[in-house]
């Protein structure tokens, strides 16, 4: 399921980015690659670090959104493999597709 969410900034950084019930650092950045950039999150309520992606839906296809969304989809039925991160939450919010995953250190 995919949740339209509006941002609220971080009352204390304003580099940190409430979303739903995660945060974001968007000053630590984890990676980058075609699709879009990862940054360190961390779950508001268990206070454990996830990677959390950011795809700028304006600058992609309706086509390949469409795709990212049903990826994501499958993605988070699969849980427990050894080869593949989890996907634990994706949220759509304004022109921005966040996919929150798990964090792997290393």
């Amino acid at each position: 399921m995919i949740f339209h969410i509006p941002v609220q900034p971080s009352t204390t950084k304003t580099h940190i980015l409430n979303i739903g019930d995660y945060s974001v650092d968007l000053l630590k950045t984890l990676g980058r690659g075609c699709f879009g950039q990862v940054y360190l999150g961390f779950d508001n309520a268990s206070h454990s670090k996830l990677a959390i992606k950011c795809l700028q839906v304006k600058l992609y296809k309706r086509r390949e959104i469409e795709s990212a969304r049903k990826e994501t989809k499958i993605l988070k039925q699969i849980q427990g493999h050894k080869n593949i991160i989890e996907i634990y939450d994706a949220i759509e919010i304004d022109s921005n597709f966040w996919i929150v995953m798990e964090f792997c250190d290393s």
